[in-house]
């Protein structure tokens, strides 16, 4: 399902949508945010922005997102697709969907 698209920046942005008073998110938030320290990473040779959005404090940037709850791992691509991230919520977790996406 695609409900927005990010054309604009042309790059691809894998991104945590979180609120701080969600305990789930506590949970995730200092791992995810730990592979998101660099702000980018290359995947394939693709660059790939990574980010934390905590919805409330920034929601101009969650606005049309597919956000059903929280926490929320959403990969969009500049194609204009958007995915879902299901998986395990650790490093090793995100960084093999996002290779199996790029290769």
């Amino acid at each position: 399902m695609c409900t927005s698209t990010n054309t604009s920046t042309g790059a691809d942005i894998f991104s945590l949508y979180y609120v701080d008073w969600c305990p789930h998110c506590k949970t995730v938030k200092p791992e995810f945010q730990e592979f998101a320290k660099n702000g980018f990473i290359t995947v394939a040779g693709k660059n790939v922005k990574v980010q934390a959005v905590e919805c409330e404090k920034e929601p101009e940037k969650a606005a049309g997102k597919p956000i059903k709850g929280y926490p929320t791992i959403l990969l969009e691509k500049s194609t204009g697709e958007t995915l879902e991230y299901t998986g395990d919520r650790t490093t090793e977790a995100y960084m093999a969907y996002l290779t199996q996406q790029y290769s």
